[in-house]
């Protein structure tokens, strides 16, 4: 039980080959980040890379680089790395480009929420997720193998099954090269007479980003920002819009985001609402909607694609109108946003869309959109505070404390000391502005944060 009691957070890192990057690159797993070190003290030829390794790049090789070094690319993993499978002959020498190379720990497959389901029980059912080029005869006879009971559902994935067992069958599991990602099996699983879709999330050049890999940093990049984005919808009207707007508005009243319509084509920044049908414009197969109980639509991650694809959300036109509206909308434009699958089955943003409509985001659900964004304030609340750090012939060098989310900080003066008084003389996006003051003396200033497009309360007065 020491596994998944403990989580001990530790990997196995072979050294890299190739000089170092200047920058750090983080590797980013849901249970864990951590940078890892380069180091070229190795000779080469001597590691031998058979089984599934993490191979972090400096830069991430296309397919025929890849097939060159013997590599099947089996699932992307942020940043700059590959979940691949090597065979027994290859050696690290082999290998152009690497910064790094790895394994995952059996911590690294267990989602955290599964020793819940052993806590008052002896067995208890999850699902398990083997890579790609692992069969579903191979993964149940893994199953089987560890003590489990292996059992299956028409709608899933050929590299997914359930698995009834005991917390021993779990760690054994885990423990397994095999075996990706192992979470709570939803409640639809168990039952195969109900339908569901399962949203496969984003298939890259290199597989799909891994299950046990995290979400990208969002748009506003690394740190907790906010995001002030466009939208435009195309040939969606009625309920669908309606959905949409839903959609983007229950985000937005959890984290500092702000959507604007616009109807300009192809923006920077924006997320473009559309239904589709086929192919419609992809080459990649896995983009391609394919009738009913099959891709329901795809959101495209800020993180892992280039403007002005970045934010652009697909609904597949025969499927739209079938399921709930509101719920698909919530769940892909969750994508748009940077976020990636949740392990709770009752989250908008689990990968399970079934019969049970989504009626409003979780606690698992907010708390993801504000482990990447500030969390929603009240402007309104807000009163900056700032001080004088010198003052000589009429200029007033200041220090403003810093209010999360500004996009700026207005200032106000007056030769009374009432700020209803004060009149605006101009706006600075610096926290160290110089203030020139053009009453006599004495003179009084204020400012006002601008945080979501809204004004904040007035600061402290400063005299002059």
């Amino acid at each position: 039980m020491l596994i998944l009691l403990s989580l001990v957070m530790f990997y196995q890192e072979l050294p890299s080959l190739e000089n170092p990057v200047a920058n750090e690159t983080p590797i980013r797993l849901r249970n864990r980040v951590f940078t890892p070190t380069p180091d070229v003290s190795l000779a080469t030829g001597k590691t031998r890379l058979d089984g599934y390794v993490i191979v972090q790049f400096n830069t991430l090789p296309d397919a025929e680089d890849l097939a060159e070094m013997g590599l099947q690319p089996l699932a992307y993993v942020p940043d700059n790395a590959i979940v691949v499978s090597a065979s027994s002959n290859l050696g690290s020498d082999d290998l152009k480009g690497v910064r790094w190379i790895g394994r995952l720990e059996p911590t690294d497959k267990i989602a955290g929420n599964v020793a819940q389901l052993f806590l008052e029980k002896q067995e208890a059912s999850v699902l398990v997720e083997a890579f790609s080029d692992t069969s579903r005869e191979e993964l149940a006879a893994i199953i089987n193998a560890a003590g489990g009971y292996a059992d299956s559902h028409p709608d899933l994935p050929a590299q997914m099954l359930v698995a009834t067992g005991s917390l021993n069958m779990v760690e054994t599991l885990a423990q397994a090269s095999q075996t990706a990602w192992i979470n709570p099996a939803p409640d639809v699983l168990l039952h195969t007479d109900r339908r569901f879709t399962y949203c496969q999330g984003k298939a890259t050049a290199y597989g799909y980003k891994a299950s046990f890999a995290v979400a990208g940093p969002g748009w506003d990049g690394p740190g907790h920002g906010s995001a002030n984005l466009t939208f435009r919808l195309l040939n969606i009207t009625g309920t669908a819009r309606q959905a949409i707007l839903d959609a983007m508005a229950d985000w937005r009243e959890h984290a500092m985001l702000e959507f604007t319509e616009t109807t300009a084509v192809g923006a920077n920044r924006s997320l473009e609402f559309s239904i589709e049908t086929g192919a419609h414009g992809h080459l990649d197969p896995d983009l391609h909607f394919d009738g009913i109980y099959g891709i329901l639509a795809h959101g495209f991650q800020p993180s892992r694609f280039v403007e002005p694809m970045a934010g652009d959300v697909h609904f597949d036109a025969i499927d739209f109108g079938r399921v709930d509206e509101y719920s698909l909308a919530l769940h892909e434009t969750g994508h748009a946003l940077d976020l990636d699958h949740s392990d709770d089955p009752g989250a908008a943003m689990h990968a399970f869309l079934s019969e049970n409509n989504i009626e409003s985001l979780n606690n698992d659900d907010i708390q993801a959109i504000q482990s990447i964004y500030a969390p929603r304030i009240d402007p309104s609340t807000i009163r900056p505070s700032w001080r004088v750090e010198a003052a000589c012939c009429k200029r007033v060098f200041t220090e403003i404390t810093p209010v999360a989310g500004a996009t700026s900080y207005q200032i106000y003066q007056s030769s009374l000391p009432y700020s209803n008084y004060a009149y605006y003389t101009g706006s600075t996006t610096s926290t160290s502005p110089v203030v020139r003051v053009e009453n006599g003396s004495p003179s009084y200033l204020w400012i006002k944060a601008v945080v979501a497009g809204q004004h904040t309360q007035f600061s402290n007065v400063i005299v002059y």
